[in-house]
């Protein structure tokens, strides 16, 4: 059935009956079809174990991306927590293992039984170039260096580890010289010339700069104060025309020591993050057992993926999406009602709520939600945001400003999965929140207009800040109020090697990653996250914009809508299907709905 239906057409259960149960006149007796059950049923996606030592690999790759246990090789990539995301972090985590596999395969094949037969064997001569010269600016480096709002030296991404056994000065350095020497992103170098902004590759020796304090004398409590200053010192006043654009702390207390990583954003993103601190692990490991330092094979360059999408940015295929965001920035979306009008709206302003799910609740938005309702977690977390802003706002058309991770195939066949940059996409999308009474529909029109979106907005970018007009078209020129991301999903096995964790996450202060001077570029910012199988979501505003009462309101109103979802798609007794599923964007959901009446 899988050679003849999509995913989402194909039955979840299978019974065996010796012959069909019939009415008088001799058509099928629906009535007396048996239920389909645990007990006298098996499971589309019944457990099979692997039955080779690819798909043993795959399972292996799954289960540390997905952090569980018991993955069937006939699993179901999107209904058991899969998303876009994942799907580069497989692709990356494979080439590991010496294995190539295209983030496109991994959508257009979901099951670990099928990837395994994608996959070939990476031929790697070990030979590492090292790049030089100018590399073209992405879309979001140029939004970011473009905004003379933002102090430029102090825009981090940072991480903080922690170990309880000592940290070998000596492995960190020879760790990030080959960090740096394999990921050339990091050596990238800014300046400013006649009002241009270029970037250039520089030394691997100048890649990275280490300081190394010792309070292991001290009381903790005191040791982590310390430890929070030292790193504001160290996330602030980079020079990006000289460097170290990676800068590491490491601090030496009584009950452990911890390693703060600061890179610039510049030159990394969430999902390049990720893929650092997975070859930290693996090169610390193999320094302390005494074995050769070694990564992967490289994967195409950030300089060359730039140069394709700017090849890209003067196609025909590129061009045509002109009239879809013309289309989009014409539509009359209501503005973010103030308590504060004319309050400032500084980084130092900034007020942070947080709404954690429970285990279980976050568990079956990734899996029965997502697989039932035939969704994303973008569809879901964005369709409780617009739901609440109407609930507490009014609002009704709703214009956000969209992060995406930016690497979707384009023209060419650019291996990025491993490649260390900062690609975020970023693009406006217009949500109408017209069914407030039918979550369900609700969640339905939004998909849809997220579905409708080409190549999840990639080319916004590249047409406002790559292509060769001589003037910005006033479609560029809306600024949206609100800004959404999600993160994707994070756990503790990103640092495990080998089975073993010399490292684990530290929540302890570690300094400000942007300046506090700096004006936030949104009024209101919703950033999702799961960490070790639990969803967050962090609602970010502005104290001279917005009173407390009136964020905790809208908090509360996007959790009530969130689970309010959750519990409807566990409720359904059928996957949820809409005109873009079907390939067909040009039938509207009133007419996509008639047909089932």
């Amino acid at each position: 059935l899988s050679g003849l239906l999509p995913d989402y057409m194909l039955p979840g259960y299978y019974i065996s009956l010796p012959q069909l149960p019939l009415t008088g006149n001799g058509k099928i007796d629906r009535q007396a079809l048996p239920e389909p059950g645990e007990q006298d049923a098996g499971r589309s996606t019944a457990y099979a174990a692997a039955s080779n030592d690819m798909e043993a690999l795959m399972v292996q790759v799954w289960e540390a991306v997905l952090g569980r246990t018991g993955v069937s090789v006939n699993d179901n990539f999107f209904e058991i927590g899969g998303d876009s995301i994942k799907s580069i972090q497989i692709v990356s985590r494979l080439r590991k293992y010496g294995y190539a596999l295209s983030v496109t395969d991994v959508l257009q094949f979901p099951t670990p039984a099928e990837q395994a037969l994608q996959t070939v064997e990476l031929l790697y001569d070990g030979v590492t170039q090292q790049l030089s010269g100018n590399v073209p600016l992405s879309p979001a480096q140029r939004s970011f260096l473009e905004n003379e709002k933002l102090v430029k030296g102090h825009f981090n991404q940072s991480v903080l580890l922690f170990s309880r056994e000592t940290i070998s000065e000596d492995a960190i350095h020879a760790v990030f010289r080959l960090i740096c020497r394999h990921h050339d992103a990091l050596r990238l170098r800014f300046e400013q010339q006649d009002g241009i902004w270029t970037q250039t590759y520089s030394d691997t020796d100048e890649a990275f700069s280490i300081t190394v304090h010792d309070w292991k004398n001290r009381d903790v409590a005191d040791a982590v104060t310390l430890l929070e200053a030292a790193g504001g010192s160290l996330q602030e006043g980079m020079l990006l025309h000289e460097g170290p654009l990676v800068r590491l702390g490491l601090f030496r207390l009584a009950d452990g020591d911890r390693l703060l990583i600061v890179i610039h954003h510049l030159v990394t993103d969430g999902i390049s993050l990720q893929i650092l601190l997975e070859d930290i692990a693996a090169l610390y490991r193999q320094y302390l057992q005494g074995e050769a330092l070694e990564l992967p094979a490289k994967t195409d360059s950030f300089k060359h993926w730039m140069e394709q999408l700017n090849s890209y940015a003067l196609s025909p295929v590129l061009l045509k999406e002109q009239a879809y965001w013309e289309k989009t920035a014409a539509v009359i979306t209501d503005p973010l009602p103030l308590d504060y009008p004319a309050g400032q709206n500084l980084v130092k302003d900034t007020q942070t709520l947080v709404c954690r799910l429970t285990k279980e609740l976050s568990q079956q938005l990734f899996t029965e939600v997502n697989r039932l309702l035939h969704s994303e977690m973008d569809d879901v977390l964005l369709t409780a945001l617009g739901l609440a802003l109407r609930d507490v706002f009014g609002m009704r058309k709703v214009l956000v400003s969209m992060e995406g991770h930016g690497r979707q195939p384009l023209a060419g066949q650019a291996d990025i999965s491993r490649t260390v940059g900062w690609f975020t996409s970023i693009y406006p999308v217009v949500l109408d929140i017209a069914w407030p009474d039918d979550p369900g529909q609700q969640l339905r029109g939004v998909k849809e207009t997220l579905r409708a979106i080409p190549d999840k907005g990639i080319g916004y970018g590249l047409l406002k800040y790559l292509d060769k007009q001589e003037s910005t078209p006033d479609y560029f020129n809306r600024v949206p109020e609100i800004r959404f991301n999600y993160l994707g999903q994070f756990n503790d096995t990103v640092l495990a090697e080998k089975e073993h964790a010399y490292f684990s996450f530290s929540a302890e202060p570690k300094g400000n990653e942007v300046s506090e001077t700096s004006e936030r570029e949104v009024v209101l910012e919703l950033t999702g996250i799961v960490f070790n199988g639990v969803l967050s979501l962090d609602l970010a505003y502005s104290t001279g914009q917005f009173r407390s009462p009136t964020m905790e309101k809208l908090l509360s109103a996007l959790e009530e809508r969130l689970v309010s979802l959750i519990r409807y798609g566990t409720s359904v007794t059928e996957v949820q299907i809409t005109p873009q599923d079907l390939g067909d964007a040009e039938l509207s959901m009133e007419a996509f709905n008639n047909l089932f009446k």
